[in-house]
């Protein structure tokens, strides 16, 4: 069975037998259901791959339902040009980062723990980082620096994102470091 086929095998789930077919907005991957009633039309809206429709409404007069219907395909419209939009962004975009860069990261819940970087090697949406040893002052609490050229463990290649961000771990982003003095806490 065909993906389409699937889809619509969950949408026939939710739509009444009485149904029909009224607007397939295809540029937009939307699709118009209605009960066929001149006076209280009743509609129903699915977008993109959702077997659930967006709207299911009945409307007091035809033109409230036109209204609807007619927004509801200028959002689509507009939510694919804002897709494209960022596509092309991302597809624009170049990093400026160089081997030697720093960057750090600063994560922790009731406590602020900060990492350093340094950028091993480059490619041109890549990274090699590998994490820095730090010159830490202060007791429980208190300000650090990198150390450029200790490096602690392994390298790892990660993805430049916009702004030059680096997802370093699912809770931290990297970012560069500007040169100054990071304030850390600790309970131990």
């Amino acid at each position: 069975m065909k993906y389409q086929e699937r889809l619509q095998a969950k949408r026939d789930r939710y739509i009444p037998k009485n149904y029909i077919k009224i607007l397939l907005a295809g540029n937009v991957g939307g699709v118009v259901y209605a009960n066929g009633d001149d006076l209280k039309p009743v509609v129903m809206g699915f977008s993109g791959n959702r077997s659930k429709p967006d709207f299911h409404i009945r409307f007091q007069t035809p033109g409230r339902c036109l209204d609807h219907v007619h927004n509801w395909v200028r959002k689509l419209q507009n939510h694919q040009q804002e897709l494209a939009q960022r596509r092309e962004e991302r597809k624009a975009f170049q990093h400026t980062l160089k081997k030697g860069d720093i960057l750090y990261s600063s994560w922790g819940y009731e406590q602020t723990n900060i990492e350093f970087w340094e950028v091993v090697s480059v490619s041109s949406r890549t990274v090699e980082i590998q994490q820095l040893s730090q010159n830490r002052k202060g007791f429980l609490q208190g300000e650090t620096t990198p150390i450029p050229g200790e490096a602690i463990g392994s390298p790892k290649r990660v993805v430049v994102r916009q702004d030059n961000r680096l997802k370093v771990h699912d809770h931290a982003d990297a970012r560069p470091w500007h040169g100054q003095p990071i304030e850390w806490s600790s309970y131990n």
